[in-house]
């Protein structure tokens, strides 16, 4: 059954989050076997001298734009004069 515009899709329609799409994982392999064959991390160093600004941007690209954190802290703060005492 086809997804119908305006009507709600099924429970577990759809790939679950965090799960790669097939082509993509096939992309992934496919670039790192480019790279295996010329010469992987001897060849970066090669681009990065070579194109600096064509590597940094490859480089951008890797890097998450967003980051999530759920930051916990506690604040102890300790009074030793009142302010009338000061």
């Amino acid at each position: 059954m086809a997804f119908e515009k305006g009507k709600p899709r099924a429970a577990g329609a759809g790939r679950k989050k965090g799960v790669t799409n097939g082509d993509t994982a096939k992309l992934r392999g496919l670039i790192l076997g480019a790279l295996d064959s010329k010469g992987g991390q001897g060849w970066l160093e090669q681009q990065m001298d070579e194109q600096p600004v064509a590597f940094m941007s490859m480089i951008a690209k890797c890097i998450p734009k967003e980051i999530e954190a759920n930051v916990k802290s506690s604040v102890i703060l300790t009074l030793s004069k009142t302010d009338a005492e000061l």
